[in-house]
């Protein structure tokens, strides 16, 4: 009998995974545009409202050096995770890693 054997692996973070770093700004700017967001209780509020409510050392966190190295991070680990699953690789094995790089900038 033939097993089948699937592993998933899934974030909360998709856009910092399948954008370059200096397209960060633009996802800022559709989540200011009107992009229906929610709070942490799951409330419907804006970008603005979030913004107002964070952290003031937010501004040191996405600075453009700080998110082209977390940029790099994600990519890093993306490509370690891949390389660990290849001994594993069947005919139907996704190599997300290469999907994640193909994917096409923001316009």
């Amino acid at each position: 009998m033939a097993v089948d054997i699937v592993l998933a692996i899934g974030t909360s973070h998709s856009p910092s995974l399948n954008s370059p770093a200096e397209d960060y700004p633009k996802h800022a700017a559709i989540d200011a545009s009107g992009r229906k967001l929610l709070d942490k209780q799951g409330r419907p509020t804006t970008y603005g409202a979030l913004l107002e409510k964070s952290d003031p050392s937010i501004k040191d966190q996405i600075a453009p050096e700080v998110l082209e190295e977390r940029s790099a991070r994600y990519m890093d680990a993306t490509n370690a995770a891949g390389e660990a699953f290849l001994p594993c690789r069947r005919h139907r094995f996704v190599d997300f890693t290469q999907l994640v790089l193909q994917m096409p900038k923001l316009q």
